[in-house]
């Protein structure tokens, strides 16, 4: 069980990265207007709830 939690703790690093990516990467691309606020709120919010289960699967590994 400890190997399948700490992948999916790797999994969910990579997740959180992709988001924080898109947050930072998007508004250069396509440009940053006020409509676009919301959904870079959303994707940030979601990279760091990616990142706190991703804590909280590694701390489950290290427990047992």
């Amino acid at each position: 069980m400890q190997h399948w939690l700490s992948v999916l703790s790797d999994l969910f690093v990579n997740l959180a990265a992709g988001w924080f990516v898109i947050v930072f990467i998007e508004p250069q691309v396509s440009g940053f207007t006020s409509q676009s606020v919301p959904p870079l709120i959303l994707r940030l919010i979601a990279g760091i709830l990616s990142l706190a289960i991703a804590k909280r699967f590694r701390e489950e590994a290290k427990a047992t």
